[in-house]
């Protein structure tokens, strides 16, 4: 995770967020298994959201019209995301989101990868 850090720190990578977005991960970060502190999630939050370009998602029904439905609601906000700010990767570890994966642009015209794969793209 730290070399994906550098990479956006660096202007190599933009991250994109929507509201919800930033709502779950606030919620995620708080999570007990975590053990972290509301100092810690403030700290983490901090040395990401100054990099992220934020989208919204309402209003763009046409582009969201292209996206295929992932398994776990809760995780659609990352597509629709993905979709509006077209982006080139989706950079998860979510089993879920993997599983939509559409490396023939069918449904999006981005590739759904893990960090280690978004890290060879640039010699890591």
């Amino acid at each position: 995770m730290r070399h994906v850090m550098q990479l956006w720190q660096q202007g190599r990578i933009q991250p994109v967020v929507s509201k919800p977005i930033v709502q779950e991960l606030m919620r995620v970060l708080a999570y007990p298994k975590f053990r972290l502190t509301a100092l810690d999630i403030e700290s983490l939050l901090a040395d990401y959201l100054p990099y992220c370009e934020v989208v919204q998602i309402e209003g763009h029904f046409n582009a969201l019209m292209h996206v295929a439905t992932c398994r776990d609601p809760k995780d659609q906000m990352f597509l629709n995301a993905a979709q509006i700010a077209e982006v080139r990767y989706l950079v998860t570890g979510d089993a879920d989101l993997h599983a939509v994966n559409d490396p023939l642009g069918k449904h999006h015209r981005f590739q759904i990868c893990k960090p280690a794969d978004l890290l060879a793209q640039f010699d890591f």
